[in-house]
């Protein structure tokens, strides 16, 4: 609700309608607002950029499958300018749109999807399209229902080329909660290991 509290101004400015539609029966999600908010903030801000006069739907549902953890599906669907579907990796490429024509008339910096992907993918989940030019376009973020447990393993290189292997956690498992610190101050680094 608050991603899309952000948007209700611009159905009215683009001439769209908009609606939210949420499964009842959702549950809790565990994982980082921050970065599922700006996930949703990209999705939705695309959607109604390149729409007009048109349709955005914001769908939030649990997609549970047998043998997998389940996960919160958020899919965005719009009517807007849609796109030729064999230039959907290009979409999460950094700095790459599927039309250069798209950046000079709509702006932007071609960083929005890849940023997506990638915080998508360091929660445990990925993100699919869908799209025909003129037609419109449906984006489906999937992110684990608990997004700290399982997570992937990282590295953090610090001075001197020093790396130390992260892990994310289970919430309830404080050795394991993964941080990520950038300072360029020593001691600062030197103390958040500790």
């Amino acid at each position: 609700e608050s991603a899309a509290e952000t948007f209700e101004n611009d159905d009215v400015r683009n001439g769209n309608s908009f609606e939210m539609v949420v499964q009842d029966d959702i549950g809790v999600m565990i994982g980082d607002e921050g970065k599922i908010r700006h996930c949703l903030a990209n999705l939705l801000g695309n959607a109604f950029k390149f729409t007009k006069n048109g349709q955005v739907v914001f769908d939030v549902r649990l997609k549970s499958e047998v043998g997998t953890p389940s996960k919160v599906l958020f899919t965005v669907t719009d009517t807007g300018i849609g796109f030729d579907a064999a230039k959907a990796d290009e979409l999460f490429e950094i700095f790459a749109q599927a039309d250069n024509s798209s950046s000079r008339q709509f702006g932007g910096s071609g960083l929005g999807l890849a940023i997506t992907r990638r915080l998508a993918r360091l929660m445990g989940g990925d993100i699919e399209v869908e799209s025909r030019p003129g037609e419109g376009s449906t984006f489906r973020l999937s992110i684990p229902v608990n997004a700290l447990t399982g997570g992937p393993k990282y590295s953090a290189v610090g001075k001197g080329g020093q790396v130390s292997e992260l892990v994310a956690g289970n919430a309830t498992d404080q050795a394991k909660q993964l941080a990520l610190v950038i300072d360029d101050n020593e001691a600062a680094l030197d103390l958040m290991r500790r």
